[in-house]
């Protein structure tokens, strides 16, 4: 423990990180929730990404239905997981609850409306704060909190390294649209670690100072345990990335840390482990043929919670993704084995995993490990680099042994949406692009420490140092932290040109319209700027800073019309409203054909209404 002195009061820092994959709800005490929120194609852009992003706040797995007969159909299936939670928002709420409530699993169903006029009932909801927040009390009635934090990490250092907990990912393209906004939180999961496998075999770093980090982080997590300290000064003494493999062998703390780390799904858990994860890589690289296996089939064991199988079984077809490094056996019988099918976990299921390689794997680094193990021949082992993609064949129950089967089959080709994308990244976009995936995953402050790591780069170009700075600032508007926008507004427009425009643009949440651009413009950046100044009520500025930006030269005629309706809306709060009608109007004009029109039309009409009735 570090101690952290305020004020007045101190207060524990602890340095181990507890708290995997932290961003959801009770995701450490329970992983038996599922999220489902139908809505019909009347709900607007913003309120979607509104929903969407609490959804996948609150829940580790979330289905979002836009076509009722597909959310039906969902119903009608046999449903895995224990426990789950509807969201209905339309005009057939109503008739849709009745039939909701009937499925044994579901927990809470919620009418959430966002027109007046399709309120069915007293218990519908309309603000969306209140909505999640009576979902999360929801949640603890029906969730064990009291559950200990420590069963897992005590249950993962008992545990073999073939029987270890996988992080998954699954891709199931929609095939229609290609912004992350429509990707689902699993597709969007799934994108994001193989875009981490990539950046991760790239980035250049200083060896002694990361086995410095990582073994840091092993004597932290291993203080108190004699045995395992002992282990961990002696392999600081005489590490060897030669001896990579083997060490992934020994019943030692790496394989069970790297684990842990690539579960967390967290990059700064990750980078700290980045010397031993890239020594093993590059050692299965040494090993590996690009031949086919004489044995095509493989298995693993494994029980499951019942939210990991239900995402298996949802997407069957599609792709899944091994956050981490796979160890598999040839031998059955020892898969069978550690799948546990006579021992009762609650909220788990005894799980065999038949993978299929049926072409020479020429995309994952792949190996025989027995002549290298400590343990010899005996476990039969093949240890695939992390990242591995494979397309999920079928998941079925065997009532005889009570076994649930995963059929697998290796792919060295990616759908042709995501081959598509990684063909397009540089080097520099990866970086920005990893950290636009946290965004609409929610995570906003993993997005940010992540930006704020990437800024330490020495070799970034000024195009990427200002993106990263507004993006950050993106996040503080978002968020609430004006402040700090206007800080990183600031640097953003220092290494912006001053002509420089684009046509890339994204609403926020609040009444003023800001700018998430791909690439900022010096005009994007100053509108920010404006709502920034605005929020902390420095309305002179914040009009300075808007007419500013609507001086800036282009032909990017919607961020223009987001300038012209944040400048009327700003007259409008100052009563002026002959100045705010004109603004507005101009903003119209601006925005025809574009699916932000209503929203300027809507301010426009409200604001000419007001006037009518003040003038009569």
């Amino acid at each position: 423990m570090l101690h952290t002195i305020d004020d007045d009061f101190s207060q524990d820092v602890n340095l181990q990180n507890q708290k995997p994959n932290a961003e959801s709800v009770l995701s450490s005490k329970n992983q038996n929730l599922l999220g489902i929120w139908y809505c019909d194609e009347d709900v607007t852009d913003d309120v979607f990404d509104k929903v969407r992003q609490h959804l996948y706040k609150t829940f580790i797995y979330a289905q979002i239905f836009t076509n009722q007969l597909g959310f039906n159909k969902y119903l009608a299936h046999s449903i895995i997981v224990e426990n789950v939670f509807v969201i209905i928002t339309g005009e057939d709420a109503r008739n849709l609850y009745h039939i909701v409530r009937k499925r044994p699993q579901c927990r809470g169903v919620y009418e959430y409306q966002t027109i007046l006029d399709t309120v069915s009932s007293s218990s519908a909801y309309i603000d969306i704060e209140k909505l999640f927040e009576k979902i999360n009390d929801d949640i603890q009635h029906y969730t064990n909190i009291q559950e200990s934090p420590s069963c897992e990490t005590n249950e993962e250092e008992r545990c073999h390294r073939l029987a270890m907990p996988l992080s998954l990912s699954v891709f199931n393209s929609n095939g229609s649209e290609n912004s992350f906004r429509y990707w689902s939180k699993v597709s969007l999961e799934f994108y994001r670690f193989q875009m981490l496998t990539r950046i991760l075999t790239k980035i250049q770093f200083d060896h002694s100072l990361s086995l410095d980090e990582m073994i840091r982080e092993c004597r932290l997590h291993y203080c108190g345990n004699k045995n395992e300290i002992s282990k961990i000064d002696n392999l600081k003494e005489k590490y060897s990335p030669a001896l990579a493999i083997w060490y992934y062998t020994c019943d030692m703390c790496l394989f069970r840390m790297v684990g842990r780390a690539f579960r967390s799904q967290d990059f700064e858990n990750i980078f700290k482990f980045r010397r031993y994860i890239i020594d093993l890589h590059g050692e299965l690289v040494k090993e590996a043929t690009a031949c086919t296996p004489q044995q095509t089939k493989l298995y693993r064991g494994k029980q499951l919670s019942r939210l990991v199988l239900q995402q298996l079984k949802d997407n069957e077809g599609a792709l899944i993704s091994i956050n981490g490094f796979l160890s598999t056996t040839k031998n059955q019988n020892l898969a069978i084995h550690f799948a546990c099918a006579d021992t009762h976990r609650h909220g788990y299921e005894s799980v065999i995993f038949e993978v299929a390689i049926n072409e020479p794997i020429i995309s994952c680094p792949n190996a025989d490990i027995s002549a290298l193990s400590q343990f010899g021949d005996g476990e039969s082992e093949i240890l695939f680099s992390f990242g591995s993609v494979w397309r999920i064949d079928s998941v079925i129950h065997s009532t005889n042994n009570s076994l649930w089967t995963v059929k697998l089959t290796f792919c060295n080709k990616l759908d042709s949406d995501l081959a598509k994308k990684f063909h397009e990244l540089s080097d520099n976009n990866a970086f920005l692009e990893l950290g636009m995936v946290l965004y609409e995953l929610a995570q906003h402050s993993k997005a940010k420490e992540f930006y704020y790591r990437i800024l330490q780069e020495k070799n970034l170009t000024n195009d990427i140092r200002s993106t990263l700075h507004y993006r950050i600032a993106s996040i503080n508007i978002e968020d609430h932290e004006y402040y700090q926008a206007l800080q990183n507004l600031q640097e953003a427009e220092k290494l912006t040109p001053s002509m420089m425009t684009t046509t890339t643009s994204k609403s926020g949440p609040s009444q003023l319209l800001y700018t998430n651009s791909t690439i900022p413009s010096c005009r994007h950046i100053l509108n920010n700027m404006g709502v920034a100044y605005y929020k902390i009520n420095k309305c002179r500025t914040a009009l300075e800073y808007f007419e500013k930006a609507l001086a800036i030269e282009g032909s990017d005629s919607l961020s223009k019309a987001m300038v012209e309706d944040n400048i009327g809306m700003l007259y409008f709060s100052e009563g002026k409203y002959q100045l705010a009608l004109e603004h507005l109007r101009n903003a119209c004009k601006l925005a025809q054909d574009n699916s932000y029109l209503p929203k300027f039309k809507k301010h426009f009409d409200t604001v000419k209404e007001h006037v009518a009735e003040t003038c009569t």
